[in-house]
Parts: structure tokens; C-alpha cells; sequence
């Protein structure tokens, strides 16, 4: 668009430094004189530059100015137009209302018309201003490649101001590092085009797309080149955009972690979420985030926040803060939602992440804590805990150490106090199998204590005094199948025992003599294997078994498979006879199939006390999944309970599960949360409710309040009584003792050992 500058139009008033001038000046000498200031969209324009008049229409050049040849002027010109009135017409001289046309450089800037002899009109050349339309760029762009078919990398056309006409910019692309082609095939990056993009009236972007071609091989970035070949209603600013194509077929991914905060006393505290690369990358990699209202409500509890996180090339870890807020109101665990979205040459590994905010006055601990007695380091990491049947004594397994400790209770409070403790140094323990020891059971009849060594790939049968809670060595049993010994089961008959060898895939069975505690093999059940012995088929899934538990009957055998990520059922002989106490494989149920969730990393499983429900802890899923029990054994999936689900915290690792005694809670070790989770389960239906459901009542976390020495809980024991629960912290060398309350049956915290 052209504007005709008139010099009537600079004959009212001009605005210089703030001041009103007069436009029209009488000058000494007689040429008419055009001065101001030169700039190309708004910057001044580059010294060198020129600024030449032409007559219109002759175009002949009637004189020039080279921009800061002057030093007084700085950026300021002053161009005399030659003028005289003899005829015919001297060349390159002007007269009154003749037409000049201003350039600035290449671009043309004015037309303003010559004015009398002697006078002196301010004229400010500014393309932007003076009527070539609004200057046209188009920035770098980056965009993924993909795996199949095309993907879009979009460039942006922009406007530095709207323009009452529609502005348009041609366009093609070229090679850089990548190859363009009519069509996407080996070896092509892109589809090779040209066009015209039009930006609107009134708008300042438009966007224009080139096909990328995705494969999946792993490749280094490449660049191409869109050339800006012509405009029309506007000034290109820049020829050539580069645009890179992001190869994603080797990307970072992001890797986020739940978090929490303690609600602080006054103003605010930062919930600090930390954000991880897998690798570094060599271009910036970036995402946008948002909070979300969960049991935390934005503006009471914390403050919302949504941006774009960056994390420059080489670098590998970043954080985001939500700032957390006081209140006066006591109250339990709030949580809010962190949600990832439009990643940039990266990809999350999960799109959202939690935040805790937790009240440190709402904190069911309410007990000191009890010291530990006897030698330190005693108790190195403990992997299980059991009660003898008479709640009189507890035996704690020391894997690290190779030692059992004994401990009577205090059956009123609980309370521990340690009596022995056992290695194969121990008088009396010559030959005992105790490298490792990674899982324990008392005998229903409170003679024996079982010892899974896990190093040894054996079973040590130690003798209980009943009186006093001293053990004393019975036998050792090892075999290739009971390597890596993970896991121990006392069929309820007290005749059978059932052990998981966690490396040799294997369960094997024996007979106990319930009189010395011997055992006897008696059959090996083993992954792929199909038993000639039983019935049953090859059992598959048995990768890494590290939990088993059985029916009240004694008809099914139930286990946990860690690798095989699954559950597998056992038919179970349980009528005294030929073949009493043997296995046959039944079914199994993975992960996945036939809509089963929460079985990733099966670790450990419980049955109800009335056998309806089956609770598997997945360690990788961070679930519990429950299952419903037929009375012929068969499994059906019923749903899943995950870390992070609404109004569920904890769950972080699961390695260990327990129903109450009663059968109303539901207990689950959060390994990797340092965490004690308690579930209320439905004993009886209710409206949207089923007998087995379950619904988090409390949740106490490692050194929150009073709760100390909880770090890497592994095992859990419950007292017969309802009245006490047993938590082994293999991280922290300890067992907490926890009080239930018989009224609102939350927990507290009742000291460690």
C-alpha cells in the first residue's frame, strides 16, 4: 500500500522529544529541504544506508544521502532538493509541486510533493510507517519426525502489525541436511513443496505445515529450508527459515516424581516436584504443565500453576514449584494432580504426578518410641516378622546378618524385648542353613519355626520352647529346586509345607512330621514343567514366585509370581490318603490379559478370613489388586486399587500384604513410599458397596510425626488379637509396632526394636 505524503499534512503540528514544532521553516538557502529521522520497522536503520529522492514519474535521481556519513546528524538526514525555475527544465532539479518519490535503500518509503523555495519540511522514513505494508518474518521451527507415515512441522508467518488488507508470502523448500521428495520413501525426510500463505486482514499469524516422512530409524537431527521468495501487502524481514527435524525414535524420556510438603505453620511453603531426562539431549527439550484439584482445592490449600518447562541441551534435571499454603483447619492428607502435556523431543514416561499436602497436627502417632535393647546392629535388614500363635513371642529374620532374633511381647501393649538371637555359630546351630534368611512361619501348634535361606537354597527347622521363646536347631533341607528360597506356607492342616524357590522357579511340597518338625519332600512343581505326577498341565508364569498362601480347606494353593507378573492357582489334595498334600497346576492369571490390572511385579498375596477375596500387591504396577474367590478355587479379577488414584497415597514398591484377623482391614507395606497403608474392607453389602471392597481408612508414612524407622518396609505380622501390627523396616534395621485402636481402628505408632 503507498501513502502520498502532502506537505499540507506536515503544515499543522509536529511531535518531537515531547515538544509541539512548527513543521515549516524559512532556510537561508533556496532549495527545498526534507530532514527527519530514518528507521526499517521501528530500529534505526544501518549506517551506509541510503537515502535517495527520485522525480516522479521521470525517475531520475535528484540526490542522495549515505546515512551516518555525518556524525552530527547521528541518524537524522537532510536532503536539499535542487531547485530552479529557468527553462527549459534543468535535469535533476525540481520545482514547486513537482512529485518526489523517497527510498530508503531498496524499499520505497514516500511520495511527498516539493514545497515553495526556502523551506524546510520534517519527513520521517519508516517503511512500517510510511505505507510498504508491515514487515514479514517466519522464525525457526522444530518438529518430530514420527515413526509411520507424515507428521506437520509447522512454520509461523507473523506480521509486526495487522495490516487492513490480507498480507500473502510465497514460498518453497529446500534441502539442508535432510532430503525433500516429491513422496515419502527410504531415505526421504520430507515431501518437497511450494505455495503461497495468506495472512488475514486484521491477523498477525499464519501458519504453514511441510510433511515430514516418519520411519524409526535412530538418527541425528536434520534441517531443512524454507526460502521466502516474494510478499505482497508486506516486507520480508528474513529470506530463509530453517526448520529441524526432530528425530524420536531415540528421545528422553521424562521421568517425574510424586512429591509432598508438610503445611506450613504460617505463609508458605514450595511442594517441589523434580523432573528428570533419562539421557542428556542436544537440542532444548521442553513440555507444558498444569495443576489439577484433587482433595487439594487451588486457593485454600495451594496455589495453581501452569507453564512450559524447558530443560536446555546437555542438561538433565529441572524442578516445579507449587507453593503450598497455611490454614488453621486441622485435617488429613489433601492431594492435588501435576498434568504433563505437549512434549517436545522428549516423552513421558507417565503424563501426571502427585502432590501430597500434609497437615503434621492430623498424625495418628501418638506413642513414644521404644529404644531398642540388646546389642547394635543386631537387627540388619530384616526381611519378615511372625508371631507364635500365643502372641507370647515374635522371631524377626536378619537377612543381611544370617540371624534369627527373638523377642518376647507384651501382649497388652505390644512391646518387644529381645531374649536370643541365632546364627550357624550358635551353640547348638552346627550345620543349620541360615545364609539369607528370607521368609519365616511358626507351625499353627507354636512348636517349630520354619526359616526359608534364600542363599543356601534350603529350609532350617528350628524347635520353639513354648515357655520361654528359645529356639533350638532341628534340621536343614536343601535342593536345586529350593534355590533362592523366597517364600514359606503351613498348609492350615499343619502337615504340609510349601516353599517358593525364587530362582529355580519352583514350589516345592513337603510333609511335616508334627511331632520333631521333620520334613519330607514330597513333589516340585516347576515352570514349564507338566507334572506326570497330577493332573494338571505345564504350569506356565512361574517366573520368580515370591509369595504363597492357601484356602482355609486346604483345596487350593495360591502364588505370586514377581517376573511372571501373574497369580497361578494350585488344585491341592487335602484328604489324607495316596498322594495328600500334592499339587496340581490349575490356572494361572497375568497381568494384562483378560483385563487383569495390578499384577506387575506380584509380590505377595492374602486370602480373606471368610476365603472370598484374594489380595495380590503388585510391586511395579504400585496396586493392590483384588480378586474374588469361588469355593471351586477359580479367580475372578475384580479391580485394582493404584498408587495415586484419588484419595490413595502410598502404595509406592508394595511387598507385603496381610488381612486383619477379623477380616475388616487390609494392611500393605509400601516399599518404596516408606509406607503403611490401612484398607477397610466391606464385611457386609452396602448401597455401591460389595463384601471385599476396599477403601483407604489411614496412611502413615516414615518420619512423619512420631512415626520413625519405617524406611523400606518389607513384611508385615498382625496379633490374633486384633490389638497390634508388626512392620519390618529392612532400610532402617527395625520393627515398628503399631496399636489399632478398637473404636475408629486407626493406628499408632507404639516404638520400634
Amino acid at each position: 500500500m503507498k501513502r502520498r505524503v502532502l506537505q499540507s499534512l506536515f503544515a499543522i503540528t509536529l511531535a518531537v522529544a515531547g515538544a509541539i514544532v512548527p513543521v515549516v521553516a524559512k532556510i537561508k538557502a533556496p532549495d527545498h529541504v526534507i530532514y527527519g529521522s530514518a528507521t526499517v520497522f521501528g530500529v534505526p536503520a544501518a549506517d551506509g544506508t541510503v537515502i535517495e529522492l527520485r522525480s516522479f514519474p521521470a525517475d531520475v535521481v535528484l540526490t542522495r544521502y549515505v546515512l551516518g556519513r555525518d556524525d552530527a546528524l547521528g541518524n537524522q538526514f537532510a536532503l536539499r532538493i535542487p531547485m530552479d525555475t529557468v527553462e527549459p527544465r534543468e535535469a535533476g532539479h525540481a520545482r514547486p509541486g513537482d512529485t518526489v518519490r523517497i527510498f530508503l535503500g531498496t524499499r520505497l518509503s514516500a511520495e511527498t510533493t516539493v514545497g515553495e523555495e526556502g523551506t524546510a519540511v520534517r519527513l520521517d522514513l519508516d517503511p512500517q510507517n510510511m505505507g510498504t505494508g508491515p514487515g514479514i518474518s517466519v522464525p525457526p521451527a522444530q518438529g518430530l519426525e514420527g515413526n509411520t507415515g507424515t507428521s506437520p512441522l509447522q512454520f509461523t508467518v507473523t506480521l509486526n502489525t495487522t495490516s487492513n488488507e490480507p498480507v500473502s508470502v510465497t514460498w518453497q523448500t529446500q534441502d539442508g541436511t535432510g532430503s525433500g521428495a516429491a513422496a515419502c520413501a527410504a531415505g526421504v525426510d520430507y515431501v518437497s513443496d511450494q505455495g503461497t500463505t495468506v495472512v488475514p486482514a486484521g491477523a498477525l499469524t499464519q501458519t504453514l505445515s511441510v510433511a515430514l516422512c516418519g520411519d524409526a530409524v535412530v538418527e541425528n537431527n536434520e534441517t531443512l529450508s524454507l526460502l521466502l521468495t516474494g510478499s505482497n501487502g508486506g516486507v520480508l524481514q528474513n529470506n530463509v527459515a530453517v526448520g529441524t527435524i526432530i528425530d524420536d525414535d531415540d528421545v528422553p524420556e521424562v521421568v517425574i516424581d510424586d512429591t509432598r510438603a508438610l503445611e506450613p505453620a504460617s505463609v508458605m511453603v514450595d511442594l517441589v516436584f523434580r523432573v528428570r531426562l533419562s539421557r542428556p539431549s542436544a537440542i532444548t527439550t521442553s513440555f507444558a504443565y498444569a495443576t489439577q484439584d484433587l482433595t487439594a482445592i487451588a486457593g485454600p490449600d495451594y496455589l495453581a500453576r501452569s507453564a512450559t518447562l524447558s530443560i536446555p541441551a546437555g542438561q538433565t534435571q529441572a524442578e516445579i514449584r507449587v507453593p503450598v499454603l497455611a490454614d488453621a483447619t486441622i485435617e488429613p492428607r489433601e492431594q492435588f494432580r501435576l498434568v504433563l502435556s505437549a512434549p517436545l523431543a522428549l516423552r513421558f514416561r507417565r503424563n501426571e504426578a502427585f502432590g501430597d499436602i500434609v497437615d503434621p497436627r492430623y498424625d495418628p502417632a501418638v506413642y513414644p518410641v521404644d529404644e531398642t535393647q540388646g546389642p547394635a546392629g543386631i537387627l540388619a535388614a530384616p526381611s519378615d516378622v511372625v508371631l507364635s500363635p500365643d502372641g507370647l513371642h515374635a522371631y524377626v529374620a536378619s537377612e543381611s546378618l544370617d540371624t534369627i532374633v527373638a523377642y518376647s511381647r507384651d501382649v497388652a501393649t505390644g512391646r518387644l524385648t529381645r531374649i536370643a538371637h541365632y546364627t550357624d555359630q550358635s551353640t547348638g546351630f552346627a550345620g543349620a542353613l541360615l545364609d539369607g534368611p528370607s521368609d519365616l512361619v511358626v507351625s499353627g501348634d507354636g512348636k517349630h519355626l520354619y526359616v526359608a535361606s534364600r542363599n543356601q537354597g534350603a529350609v532350617a527347622v528350628l524347635e520353639r520352647n513354648a515357655a520361654d521363646g528359645t529356639l533350638s536347631y532341628v534340621q536343614s533341607r536343601s535342593a536345586t529346586a529350593l534355590q533362592g528360597a523366597s517364600a514359606l506356607h503351613l498348609a492350615a492342616d499343619g502337615l504340609h509345607l510349601y516353599v517358593a524357590g525364587g530362582t529355580a522357579n519352583a514350589i516345592v511340597s513337603f510333609t511335616r512330621d508334627p511331632g520333631t518338625g521333620d520334613l519330607t519332600q514330597l513333589e516340585v512343581e516347576t515352570n514349564n514343567v507338566n507334572d506326570p505326577d497330577d493332573a494338571g498341565g505345564a504350569v506356565t508364569a512361574l517366573d520368580r514366585p515370591s509369595g504363597i498362601t492357601s484356602s482355609a480347606d486346604g483345596a487350593h494353593l495360591y502364588v505370586a509370581s514377581r517376573f511372571g507378573n501373574a497369580v497361578l492357582v494350585f488344585n491341592r489334595t487335602n484328604v489324607a490318603g495316596s498322594g495328600f498334600g500334592r499339587l496340581s497346576y490349575a490356572s494361572v492369571l497375568r497381568n494384562g490379559l483378560g483385563g487383569v490390572q495390578g499384577l506387575g511385579g506380584a509380590f505377595d498375596l492374602a486370602l480373606s478370613p471368610d476365603g472370598a477375596q484374594l489380595y495380590v500387591v503388585g510391586e511395579s504396577s504400585n496396586a493392590i489388586a483384588v480378586f474374588d474367590r469361588a469355593a471351586n478355587g477359580t479367580l475372578t479379577w475384580r479391580t485394582q486399587i493404584r498408587k495415586n488414584d484419588p484419595g490413595v497415597h502410598g502404595l509406592g514398591g508394595p511387598q507385603s500384604v496381610e488381612v486383619s484377623p477379623d477380616g475388616t482391614q487390609v494392611y500393605v507395606a509400601g516399599f518404596a513410599d516408606d509406607s503403611f497403608t490401612v484398607f477397610r474392607r466391606a464385611t457386609a453389602p452396602a448401597t455401591g458397596v460389595a463384601i471385599g471392597d476396599l477403601a483407604v481408612q489411614q496412611t502413615v508414612f516414615d518420619d512423619e510425626g512420631q512415626v520413625t524407622a519405617m524406611n523400606g518396609p518389607v513384611a508385615i505380622a498382625t496379633s490374633g488379637d486384633n490389638r497390634h501390627i508388626y512392620v519390618a523396616a529392612s532400610v532402617d534395621n527395625a520393627v515398628v509396632v503399631f496399636t489399632r485402636d478398637s473404636n475408629a481402628q486407626e493406628l499408632f505408632a507404639d516404638g520400634f526394636e
